[in-house]
């Protein structure tokens, strides 16, 4: 097979391939082509399904099958080009699978003929449309004709008259007038119309509801039947996994992890460091922790911090978990508790962040210090700074840790600076 490529732009930029051996790719590999930057945002809907089922680690030898099938499953039954649908991904939690993916817009009709060289003109025309506006429009009719299957059309510009034929390839005469233009489809017509982007999305929302999009993939021990329950639009996908903002340090954060079942907000369609500050400025709750999911552009607001209720915590493949940092208001000093008695005693608490939390958070006392004691969970405040006492601030303690506030340090040595001057 020879395939010549020519650019009308450069005399040099002429290049001869020769192909041995050549066959077809299958239409499902016609995906590994990424057009998606090709459209803009108004030409394609991004969106995610959910299919529940077992624990991804029974299935996991199979998971990368899954886009695969699934594209097919979808570009058949929407009746679209296998092009359409970009760039279908497998991502799951406890339960079940999601798959995230990107539908387009059809390309203009257009875009699917090609001109003939030569001003001709079709003999003995299927049909002939009156009153058609422009070529474009004349490449619509041919598309999307009730009553022929159009493989080329012929556009007159000043009868304004549109011929169509179910040849691609039909009968022509020179068109001495040179008001008419032949046009030939790329590829054979099929008895179906492509629908548009809008129709796609309410057909695959109606077959997502109807139980249409269903697979099966073999388990490690037995084959699993996967059902799509439901769809989800309006994803913003490929969003930035890191941010670097001033907002966003004053989070921790733990990798492929999320607060089990616990939002209180759900933001969809923002980058990491708007949903650190939408936390930071939550006003109808004390937002303690958010989730980010990625992939998906899904912010999740919670009150609870991970330090409280470290059970809640569980590993997820596209989100990420974000806490509010307490522990680093402090500094340390491992194997040492206050040698006075302490002006508030807490009981199960769950780590040094959670006593860190209390300490900042207290309304009793005007906690400048605390001991965490891992030994037995128990937090103890202390209104006293190293600073307010010079003598035995701290006693040996083998498993306990005392906290100073850092801010309360710096603050103490300014004024001592200032003093001094």
């Amino acid at each position: 097979m020879i395939v010549k490529l020519d650019n009308p732009d450069s005399l040099e930029d002429t290049a001869v391939y020769n192909f041995f051996d050549f066959t077809r790719q299958s239409a499902v590999n016609e995906g590994v082509y990424d057009v998606d930057q090709c459209f803009d945002e108004s030409n394609k809907v991004h969106f995610i399904m959910r299919f529940p089922g077992p624990d991804a680690a029974e299935i996991q030898n199979t998971i990368a099958s899954i886009p695969i099938v699934l594209k097919s499953i979808i570009y058949n039954e929407l009746h679209v080009s296998p092009l359409r649908v970009q760039r279908p991904e497998v991502v799951y939690d406890l339960g079940g699978l999601y798959v995230i993916s990107t539908l387009l817009e059809k390309p203009p009709n257009i875009k699917r003929y090609t001109q003939d060289g030569f001003l001709n003109t079709i003999i003995g025309a299927d049909h002939a449309v009156q009153k058609v506006a422009s070529v474009q429009d004349c490449s619509t009719q041919c598309e999307n004709h009730a009553d022929v299957i159009c493989n080329s059309f012929d556009y007159c510009s000043v009868e304004k008259m549109c011929l169509l034929s179910h040849l691609r390839d039909p009968h022509v005469s020179m068109n001495s007038t040179g008001h008419c233009q032949h046009w030939m489809r790329n590829v054979p017509a099929v008895n179906v119309s492509e629908p548009s982007l809008s129709e796609a999305k309410i057909q695959l929302t109606n077959g997502v509801y109807s139980g249409k999009y269903t697979f099966v993939v073999n388990g490690r021990y037995k084959w699993f039947k996967f059902i799509a329950t439901s769809i989800r639009y309006g994803i913003a996908r490929d969003k930035e996994r890191n941010g670097d903002s001033e907002f966003l340090n004053l989070f921790s954060y733990k990798k492929n992890n999320v607060i089990l079942l616990n939002n209180l907000k759900s933001i969809p369609g923002i980058a990491i460091d708007d949903c650190a500050r939408r936390c930071l400025q939550e006003a109808s709750f004390d937002c303690q922790s958010f989730d980010f999911c990625y992939k998906i552009g899904q912010c999740l607001l919670s009150n609870i911090h991970p330090s409280e209720k470290p059970n809640l915590v569980t590993n997820h493949s596209f989100c990420d978990l974000y806490s509010r940092n307490y522990i680093d208001k402090f500094i340390v000093s491992p194997g040492k508790a206050s040698a006075t008695k302490s002006d508030v005693e807490l009981i199960n608490i769950q780590s040094s962040e959670q006593c860190a939390q209390e300490c900042i958070k207290s309304t009793s006392i005007t906690c400048k210090s605390f001991d965490w004691c891992d030994d037995s969970n128990s937090c103890h405040l202390l209104r006293t700074h190293v600073l307010d006492v010079q003598i035995n601030v701290t006693v040996a303690h083998p498993s306990c840790s005392h906290y100073s506030s850092i801010i309360v340090l710096l603050t103490g040595m300014l004024s001592f600076q200032i003093a001094w001057l």
